[in-house]
């Protein structure tokens, strides 16, 4: 291809100038298509979460989608290229009525970003539109546009309709968040009064706390900086739409609650045990709304009440079954005895201080002594790892949101562990599947892990020796805490003597793996709710439906802690371990089971109104 340019007697040829240039259009449609997929998919977010409007959590104001829409939108802006066929207008318009779905779709965004980003990114689109509104009217005058006139000054006029609506919505939005986090906080201090309902007889816990979770919901969600920038838009371009959208969700609340009487009539026939239906909660108080909302509170009720239980549903279908089958094991009546068992004070430590304990230290490092046992039928070594597998993400939630710090350490020893043994069936560098399959005796494979343990946490120790000849041994470097739990726990098992065998020990080991499971679990009612109270204001919507999905999926664990477990017992001690250890050493327990079910773990408690379980 021979380079352009000027001829021997100094002319140009300029008659490849004005041909079409088709990279320039894909460029375009490039940017017009993931504008489209990204608004597409706000949709079906919004569709799966119930909302009222598109959250903008794929498409949001910012640098990067503000340069995508400048590309997308290039056509309109487009001043001196001559477009003379009627399809070529049609690309013009368009591109000119883009900006304005992106403007009404991008509108909640603007109370998600902190104040100056706010603002940043509404100069920007401020001098997007007020460019292409003054190119558009340059082109009316060249005769570049000569075409659908009419359609194009209406959408003018929509652009600066959304322009300053958009604008009046990003200089009120800080001062609405600021009321609405004042009347949040109101309503907080009421509910947190209102936990002596945890001590009413007849009341169940997870009945309060679903109930308590749509108060918490309710508010979140009226409050979130995604409603009040919809709210604001609603006031002046999309008031029909938000009417239409009532008709729609009220037919369909209505389709719903016919369906829901017919399912129950005839469940109702079939079992007539089953518990009745929840009354329906009023939640108008917990609404938070402006002044001259009044007409919005029933829908915003029905609505976010709908996408509660809606939440509640999908967790309860994915209910860990494996899990619930373990705890079936736990010794809910002598106090969760195993969480005092796996490791006993007679064992020699193997520094002047005893390393304490996170919730999932022990449990994976009982559950890497269960994988190197001798003689044992690698299905259920499997089964137990998968249970593992759906226990320890409830563990996890347990510990992140009571530990404040003090066990980061004990918790990373954990995860390196468990990602060894569930991926390559290694104890940090030893190979428990290769160790099970040696010729040896239960006592000379607790031996090898023990001395294996010793040895690591003699390197290690001598490694990082200024570390822990300084710090407390909860800061202690990871692999030293896992050493030391698996040589402690390796010669607990040792000094028992009632543990001969490989069949013996797995048979302990899993009990005591669901009794630290259980006795860990019994914060979830706590943790839950007061996951809801700590988080930001951005995070506040997201942070309650994840707390609301898992009460769904901890319900039938929760109800078989608040059934099984011994009246008497104080569950607000036991929020870490070392607390229900210490318990136990206290003989807190012993006193309060009676003697004719002192063996007998899946007895059912006798029945008194003393049980309180206090959640916040």
């Amino acid at each position: 291809m021979a380079i352009i340019g000027c001829s021997s007697d100094g002319q140009m040829d300029d008659a490849k100038f004005s041909k079409p240039m088709p990279w320039i259009g894909i460029y375009i449609a490039a940017a017009s298509l993931a504008c489209l997929i990204a608004v597409s998919a706000d949709l079906i977010h919004g569709i799966r979460g119930r909302k009222l409007w598109f959250p903008s959590k794929f498409f949001c104001l910012n640098a990067t989608t503000l340069a995508i829409i400048a590309v997308a939108v290039k056509l309109s802006v487009d001043l001196n290229t001559p477009m003379p066929h009627r399809h070529d207008q049609l690309s013009k318009l368009s591109s000119s009525a883009m900006i304005c779905t992106i403007m009404a779709n991008s509108m909640p965004s603007l109370g998600v970003t902190e104040n100056k980003d706010t603002m940043m990114n509404l100069m920007a689109v401020v001098i997007l539109v007020v460019t292409m509104i003054v190119n558009i009217c340059i082109q009316f005058v060249t005769g570049v546009i000569y075409v659908f006139w009419v359609e194009h000054a209406l959408i003018m006029l929509l652009m600066l309709i959304l322009l300053m609506t958009m604008t009046a919505s990003a200089i009120s939005i800080p001062k609405m968040k600021h009321y609405f986090e004042l009347k949040y906080k109101i309503n907080e201090e009421a509910l947190k009064e209102s936990s002596n309902e945890f001590g009413e007889e007849g009341n169940q816990v997870v009945n309060i706390l679903r109930d308590r979770l749509m108060k918490i919901w309710m508010m979140s969600h009226t409050s979130s900086p995604q409603f009040m920038g919809i709210v604001l838009m609603c006031k002046a371009t999309q008031y029909v739409s938000i009417f239409l959208m009532f008709w729609i969700m009220t037919c369909y609340d209505h389709c719903k609650k016919l369906k829901s009487k017919v399912s129950f009539s005839i469940s109702s026939v079939s079992s007539e045990g089953e518990s009745k239906p929840v009354p329906k909660l009023d939640l108008r108080r917990f609404v938070l709304h402006l002044e001259g909302e009044e007409e919005f509170v029933e829908v915003m009720m029905n609505h976010n009440r709908d996408a509660t239980n809606h939440w509640i549903q999908v967790g309860e279908k994915k209910q860990p079954k494996l899990l619930i089958e373990l705890l079936e094991k736990c010794s809910f009546l002598q106090g969760f005895k195993g969480v005092e068992a796996f490791d006993s004070d007679q064992v020699f430590s193997l520094h002047a201080q005893v390393a304490p304990y996170s919730w999932s230290l022990p449990l994976v490092t009982l559950a890497s002594i269960v994988v190197a046992l001798p003689n044992i039928n690698r299905d259920s070594v499997k089964k137990l790892v998968n249970t593992l597998n759906e226990g320890l993400p409830f563990v996890k939630f347990v510990e992140n949101n009571m530990d404040k710090g003090e066990l980061v350490k004990l918790r990373t020893a954990a995860e390196i562990v468990w990602l060894g043994v569930d991926l390559y069936d290694k104890w940090l560098d030893v190979d428990l599947h290769e160790l099970s399959l040696q010729d040896k005796s239960l006592k000379e494979t607790l031996e090898k892990l023990a001395d294996a343990a010793k040895i690591r946490y003699e390197k290690s120790k001598a490694k990082y020796n200024h570390i822990c000849m300084t710090m407390s041994p909860s800061f202690w470097p990871p692999r030293v805490l896992a050493c030391h739990s698996m040589y402690r726990i390796c010669k607990t098992a040792l000094s028992n003597h009632e543990l001969t065998t490989s069949e013996r020990l797995f048979e302990a080991v899993t009990v005591m793996i669901s009794d630290i499971l259980g006795a860990c679990l019994t914060n979830l009612p706590r943790v839950i709710s007061n996951k809801c109270w700590n988080s930001a204001i951005e995070e506040r919507e997201d942070t309650v439906r994840h707390a609301v999905y898992i009460l769904g999926k901890t319900k039938k664990i929760i109800e078989m802690i608040e059934k099984r477990v011994f009246p008497r017992v104080d569950f607000c001690r036991g929020s870490y371990i070392e607390d229900w250890r210490l318990m136990h050493k206290q003989n807190s327990f012993s006193h309060f089971v009676p003697s004719f079910l002192e063996n007998d773990t899946h007895a059912a408690p006798p029945k008194s109104s003393d049980f309180c379980l206090n959640i916040d």
